[in-house]
């Protein structure tokens, strides 16, 4: 493993300055440390929402952005996506219910499987780029399909 792929909402609670999860930044302090292209998106959602139109605010989020992964920005590729398809069907197979021949199911939703498709997506990255996956969730289900593929660190909020 070369580096840490954080998910959205470990890079959030570290920029709000969680107590616990500034401590676990800490103790990796000189790593190469990675953001995904999927976590800027999910927070430019959050910055374009109308209650949320603090440009200063946005603008040092950004900053602090830039200069914490110093411009390591992951990009999907195929390697993720393949990964990704690999990891989702896995995940059909064990949680996607009584009905798994083809003729008989329908395409499962990231609820019904009981992930977040954009963690799953984070996760096939961070397994295609050989880096540990940093997460404030359990990522149980995800986790049961994953095995010891990817080494999902959990820093915990309480």
């Amino acid at each position: 493993m070369i580096g840490y792929l954080f998910d959205t909402c470990t890079i959030s609670h570290w920029y709000n300055k969680h107590p616990l999860v500034e401590k676990q930044a800490e103790s990796i302090v000189g790593e190469q440390l990675f953001v995904s292209a999927i976590s800027i998106g999910e927070i430019a959602c959050g910055h374009a929402k109308k209650n949320a139109t603090d440009v200063a605010k946005q603008a040092a989020f950004r900053k602090w952005i830039k200069e914490t992964f110093e411009d390591n920005l992951l990009t999907l590729d195929l390697d993720t996506a393949e990964n990704y398809g690999r990891y989702r069907a896995l995940l059909f197979e064990k949680f996607g219910g009584k009905n798994k021949r083809p003729e008989q199911c329908v395409d499962a939703t990231g609820h019904s499987l009981g992930i977040d498709e954009n963690d799953l997506w984070l996760v096939s990255q961070a397994y295609a780029h050989r880096l540990h996956f940093v997460t404030t969730d359990q990522m149980s289900r995800i986790r049961a399909v994953c095995g010891n593929e990817v080494d999902i660190i959990v820093w915990p909020l309480i």
